[in-house]
Order: C-alpha cells, then sequence, then structure tokens
C-alpha cells in the first residue's frame, strides 16, 4: 500500500505534465481475460487475466476525466485525422471467453460506454486448442499433477504460478501427451 501511494506520488505529477505538454491523444487497448478479485490473486496465469473491478474503477476514472470510450472504427477514424484533438480510448477483448459475456459485458453496459469484441472462431466451433485453460483449472481444483514422472503439489498461488508457467515453457519443446492431470 505504501509502495503504491508513493508511486502515486511520484508518477502522478509526471503524468498531469505529460498531459499539459502532449495535448489530445488515443490508446487502444486490449486484453483477453477478466477475473473477480478473489479469483485473480488465485490464478495461476493471471498476466492473462484483468481483475474486473479494477476495470469497473478503470472505466469510472476515464468517463469521470472526459476521456471518449470510443468503438474501434471511431479510435481509427480519430487516429487518422489531424485534425482531432480529444482524448479517446477503445477497449478490446481478444479471444471472447465466457468471462467476457458474464463479467466485462455488464461493467461496460453498466458504463454505458463500447467495447470492441474479436471472438476467436475456434472457440465456438470447438477447433481451437484450449490446454492452457485446461492446465489454469486443473492447477486450481487438484492439489497435484504429474508431469514426466515427477509429482508437483502447489498449494499456494504462487507456487500454482510457478508450476504453470514451468508447464508452459515445457509445452513448447513437448507435446501435451506429457502431462497427467
Amino acid at each position: 500500500m505504501i509502495a503504491t501511494l508513493a508511486a502515486r506520488a511520484l508518477t502522478q505529477p509526471l503524468a498531469q505534465a505529460a498531459d499539459r505538454m502532449a495535448g489530445p491523444r488515443g490508446c487502444l487497448l486490449t486484453f483477453h481475460r477478466a477475473a473477480s478479485p478473489q479469483l485473480w490473486e488465485k490464478l495461476p496465469n493471471r498476466d492473462f487475466y484483468l481483475d474486473i473491478e479494477f476495470v469497473d474503477r478503470f472505466l469510472a476514472h476515464l468517463v469521470a476525466q472526459k476521456w471518449d470510450v470510443v468503438t474501434i472504427g471511431e479510435a481509427l477514424r480519430r487516429s487518422a485525422s489531424a485534425n482531432d484533438n480529444s482524448r479517446y480510448v477503445n477497449f478490446s477483448i481478444d479471444d471472447c471467453y465466457r468471462d467476457s459475456f458474464d463479467l466485462v459485458a455488464p461493467v461496460f453496459r453498466r458504463h454505458n460506454v463500447p467495447l470492441t469484441l474479436f471472438v476467436t472462431t475456434g472457440i465456438p466451433d470447438g477447433t481451437a486448442s484450449l490446454w492452457p485453460i485446461g492446465l489454469e483449472y486443473t492447477l486450481l481444483e487438484r492439489d497435484h499433477i504429474l508431469l514426466d514422472g515427477e509429482v508437483i503439489r502447489p498449494s499456494t498461488p504462487e507456487e500454482r504460478r510457478a508450476a504453470y508457467q514451468r508447464i508452459d515453457r515445457k509445452s513448447t519443446r513437448l507435446n501435451s501427451s506429457h502431462i497427467t492431470i
């Protein structure tokens, strides 16, 4: 908490000065997954997720600071215009997992701002490999996994993240038949 306050105290004046000097600009933000803060803390692959309560607070902040939350088409139009002097942001979600519908879309609806969704066709038609998601759930729900004959027993969120990263690195060298649940 103290580190966060100190970082804010140092960076906020710089950000405000940059706003005054740089003037208007746009930003396009992309993410894949979202989770509740309680689940986010435990997730083995939490770098792939945003805390949905953070997203809610961030949208409220942007609206309060008079940023325009725009569609991808509008963001492209504004970025191509030399005369546009507005501050704008576009949010897009890649892949569109179930949490995009259950968690993310309602937050954007509540703030009455647009959201760009890029649906991976391999998810609804069943052709996308989703083993990383299965690995996440396995690390959350099981007390051990077997990797190349070695039993891994992650019991804390940190150990689950380390196990996920280890298996993810190993998966680039192996096929999934070497991982037993």
